[in-house]
Parts: C-alpha cells; sequence; structure tokens
C-alpha cells in the first residue's frame, strides 16, 4: 500500500531506542555530575586509607570506570551516585596495608559494610550483628522479622548458621593472620573470632556512619525500603530502638585484631 513504508508502520523499535539514547546519555559524567560526584569519592576513599594520594587516585580510578559499569549492566543500571560507592570500596582494598589497630578497624568495617551492598537485607542481618554487635543468630533472625516485618517467618536458624559460615570464613580470607580464631570451640560456634568490646565505642559509631549505604535519588541497585532497612545496621540509635522492640540490649563487639610487622605491607611476605 503506497504512502505505508518503515515510516508508516508501528514502531516496534521505540521503546529500544529510547532505552539506548538513555543509556548513552548516562555513559559520560557532565562536569556538574563530576564535580559532584569527585568530592564523594574522595571522602570516602580518603576515610578508609587516610591517605591524601591514594583517596585521589582511588575516586579517580572509580569515575573512569563508572561508565563501563553502565553498560555491562545495560538500560536498567542504576544512577552514577548508586554504583560509585562499592566502586570506590573495590579499589582501596589494594592501597590496605596500614597496621595500626585503627587501620584494621576501618578497613574490617568497610569489608563488612561493602558486603552489604551487594547483598540482601537479611544477609547484612546477619553480617553486622554477628560481626559488629554482641548478637546471636536468633538476635540477628529476630532483628530480621522486627525490621522487615515479614509475617510468614520464612527463615530458619540454619539460614543464619549457613550466613555466618559465609561470612566468617570471606573475613579470614581478607585478613589473614589478622583476625583471632577461636580454636577452642567446636560444632557449630567454630565458626567464630575472639572478640573484644572495643577501646573507643565513639569511633565504631563515626566508622559506621561514614560508611553507611547511600540513598540518593533516582534509580537505585536495589528496593529503596530495602537500602532503608541495612541503613538501620549503620545507625546505632536506629539499631537500639529496634532491638529494644524485641527485648534486646546490644553492645559492640570487634574481633581482636593481631598486626603483621609494623611498617610493613600486611600482604607483603617481605624479602
Amino acid at each position: 500500500m503506497k504512502g505505508r513504508g518503515r515510516r508508516g508502520g508501528p514502531d516496534r523499535t521505540g521503546g529500544k531506542r529510547t532505552g539506548l539514547r538513555a543509556l548513552l546519555r548516562r555513559l559520560y559524567l557532565s562536569d556538574d555530575e563530576h564535580a559532584m560526584l569527585f568530592p564523594k569519592a574522595y571522602d570516602l576513599a580518603y576515610f578508609v586509607l587516610a591517605d591524601d594520594r591514594q583517596a585521589e587516585r582511588v575516586a579517580t580510578e572509580a569515575l573512569a570506570q563508572l561508565p563501563q559499569v553502565v553498560v555491562t549492566l545495560g538500560p536498567e543500571a542504576p544512577d552514577h551516585e548508586q554504583l560509585l560507592q562499592p566502586l570506590v570500596y573495590q579499589r582501596t582494598e589494594r592501597f590496605e596495608t596500614g597496621t595500626t589497630a585503627d587501620d584494621f578497624l576501618r578497613y574490617y568495617l568497610k569489608f563488612l559494610a561493602d558486603h552489604c551492598l551487594y547483598h540482601s537485607f537479611f544477609d547484612a542481618c546477619v553480617a553486622i550483628n554477628l560481626f559488629v554487635y554482641d548478637l546471636r543468630g536468633q538476635d540477628a533472625l529476630d532483628y530480621y522479622y522486627e525490621v522487615s516485618a515479614e509475617r510468614t517467618h520464612s527463615k530458619a536458624p540454619s539460614h543464619v548458621s549457613t550466613k555466618k559460615q559465609d561470612v566468617f570464613a570471606a573475613l579470614a580470607e581478607r585478613f589473614p593472620g589478622v583476625l583471632h580464631e577461636d580454636s577452642e570451640l567446636t560444632g557449630r560456634e567454630r565458626h567464630r573470632f575472639v572478640y573484644e568490646e572495643p577501646v573507643s565505642p565513639e569511633r565504631v559509631t563515626e566508622c559506621l556512619a561514614r560508611l553507611t549505604p547511600w540513598l540518593p535519588h533516582g534509580r537505585l541497585l536495589r528496593p529503596r525500603a530495602e537500602i532503608e532497612r541495612i541503613r538501620t545496621l549503620f545507625d546505632p540509635q536506629l539499631h537500639r530502638q529496634h532491638c529494644a522492640r524485641i527485648d534486646l540490649e546490644a553492645r559492640y563487639r570487634i574481633p581482636r585484631f593481631h598486626p603483621p610487622m609494623q611498617g610493613r605491607d600486611a600482604r607483603d611476605p617481605g624479602p
């Protein structure tokens, strides 16, 4: 029929073209966006590393990596700010060579914060409640039900035990020879470090505040409500309020660190 070519027929690719255009726009940072995101990336990296040059390098590399991540995730990729925090965390690790107790505290809490960015609220409950606070497995489960308001109670204590073992193994691999394992325990309790109350609970609170998952406006990695629940684990006041509703009282409990030789990279065997 005359007058009805490609232009006259239904546009079956319009949605795809629109998604592609939106994706291409997000591949590049505008000057304004770079000016907004670089300080955030730098501040986060500097808090973890306490080194100006290393923080600047991490922030620069993380921002440079954003377009590749957007391409990998496709049109459904979250906004740049939501992607930036895990990129910074990934790039700080190779510079995490300090050997003081405060260095290890920051590295340890950053590792757990990064873990929470990629896992569910249930996983985050286990990681933070059992490895930062002095709660038990059943306590972590009760906290999960309190905050999530899940009515089906689909999680069993065995789920907590499995997640605990996973986090324990990941921490032991990340900090070999640094975290004391409790060798006297057997059975389910064998997956346990030697803990102690931190010298400065205020410092732990400060670290948690600085490492809290970001919650920007726009498209997110996961539902906003899920991120808000995870953030309660990083806010001692909110955490205390939720614990009080289920008759729990939580204090900080941080593993005892065994620093390697001072002045040397913890992962460098030396000459």
